[in-house]
């Protein structure tokens, strides 16, 4: 166990307990490692930010009596939260899940919800800040090395064991830059599309014009016709505020229901998503109800699967950043 972990643990515990002593950070730590390698990033997200995903708290509580078989559950919201939460930080730091996690998050607190450890927002915050940042990059191309150089301008000959060496390095090297080039110029030419995408005043399927739709109706068609031109995770920032733009500032307008929202995602991409979770409502609401013609019946078993209410607020303000966010959330999926 690091320090950074017992420190993130100690923290957090001491906010909802009134004392802490190594032993209960110890048991609590031990608790919040078994949730990162053992439960999945979108639960793990949800418990730390006290949304209620089925299931996801009691597998929180099960780690907790698994490490501590004497605990005593005081507190017991708060300590699983907090417990959740560490666990979401030790996931954020993860090289092969922090995109995931970071975007999880942000589905979180468009919803509302707020972590039981500030630390998480803002690890999820420098996640996508460095994402912004690798999007910019400049891969140097030169390939490093007396070897090489000698491999490259034919100064002399490399046989044997250093020959293959050296050209094998140089042969990794190659794949390396391809592969950053290829994605370099995959996101320009994304950022390019959906830039000429917003200088239409039209929506290209319907042809209806983006200024006489509501905003809910703009946020929503606008999210998705950028999420047919985007493969990448996470769309770059030049994307996002592009997508702001077009969509305008709604800081003022009201909240919007789920059920209000579901004429605008039915027979859409989400329709097809394979997973329902909490931390996507959109994409959930879309898929179930695709299985479901009746609403009563389609809201039911989206309260059973995901604890979405049908009648769920949610904020308008940043609805197409969020349709966005699951679209890319459903990628990182796959």
């Amino acid at each position: 166990m690091s320090a950074m972990q017992m420190a993130d643990m100690a923290e957090a515990l001491a906010a909802v307990s009134m004392e802490v002593n190594d032993d209960e950070v110890r048991k609590r730590l031990q608790a919040a490692k078994t949730v990162a390698a053992t439960m999945s990033v979108l639960d793990i997200v949800a418990a730390a930010y006290a949304a209620p995903a089925p299931g996801a708290r009691e597998a929180v509580e099960t780690a907790v009596r698994a490490a501590d078989d004497a605990w005593l559950p005081g507190r017991r919201d708060q300590v699983l939260a907090v417990v959740a939460s560490v666990a979401a930080l030790e996931v954020l730091r993860d090289e092969d899940r922090k995109i995931l996690a970071a975007l999880a998050c942000g589905a979180g607190r468009h919803l509302g919800y707020t972590p039981a450890l500030a630390t998480v927002q803002l690890q999820e915050h420098a996640v996508l800040g460095e994402a912004a940042v690798a999007a910019r990059e400049r891969e140097p191309l030169s390939v490093a090395g007396a070897a090489h150089r000698k491999l490259l301008t034919g100064e002399d000959s490399l046989e044997g064991v250093a020959g293959v060496s050296a050209l094998r390095a140089m042969a990794r090297r190659f794949e390396e830059v391809v592969a950053f080039t290829n994605r370099r110029l995959g996101q320009l030419d994304e950022e390019l599309n959906v830039l000429w995408w917003s200088r239409a005043d039209r929506e290209e399927s319907s042809g209806e014009l983006w200024s006489e739709m509501s905003p809910v109706k703009r946020s929503v068609r606008a999210a998705l016709e950028v999420e047919s031109l985007i493969e990448y995770t996470p769309p770059t920032r030049g994307i996002v505020e592009v997508l702001r733009g077009k969509v305008g500032d709604l800081s003022d307008e009201a909240m919007a229901t789920l059920a209000s929202l579901r004429p605008y995602l039915i027979d859409t991409i989400h329709s097809a998503s394979p997973e329902s979770h909490h931390l996507l409502p959109l994409s959930s609401l879309a898929t179930i109800g695709a299985r479901y013609e009746q609403a009563d019946v389609a809201a039911g078993v989206l309260l059973t699967e995901t604890g979405l209410d049908i009648q769920m607020a949610i904020p308008v303000s940043g609805l197409a950043e969020q349709v966005v966010r699951e679209y890319a959330i459903l990628k990182e999926l796959r």
